[in-house]
């Protein structure tokens, strides 16, 4: 029964509480989490598990962060002009880049 209350309300259950009201970034982190999983590894359990709980802390920050990327430069016709999504295609790289890749070492 509560499953079916889940599927209903849709309701996300594996979704950091930082997102649970954003649907924006609800579907940037389902798009982005599968690329912050930790490899296979022979590191011992505890490490692994603290590895992961950082990558679905960054998975989740990331998220916002492109929503508010998106949110910055939205506009009427926001899928007609060309310069605009440069823009934001580069400040996602932006901050892929700077962000992830080198403040957070991912």
């Amino acid at each position: 029964m509560a499953i079916r209350a889940r599927v209903e309300s849709r309701e996300p259950s594996d979704i950091p509480a930082v997102l649970q009201d954003n649907k924006n970034a609800i579907a940037f982190y389902r798009v982005l989490k599968p690329h912050f999983v930790v490899p296979g590894s022979t590191l011992e359990y505890t490490k692994i598990t603290q590895i992961r709980a950082r990558n679905i802390a960054v998975a989740s920050d990331t998220a916002v962060a492109f929503d508010d990327i998106f949110r910055r430069h939205w506009k009427v016709r926001f899928w007609e002009d060309f310069d605009v999504i440069k823009q934001v295609m580069n400040d996602i790289d932006d901050y892929l880049y700077d962000e992830v890749q080198d403040r957070r070492g991912i």
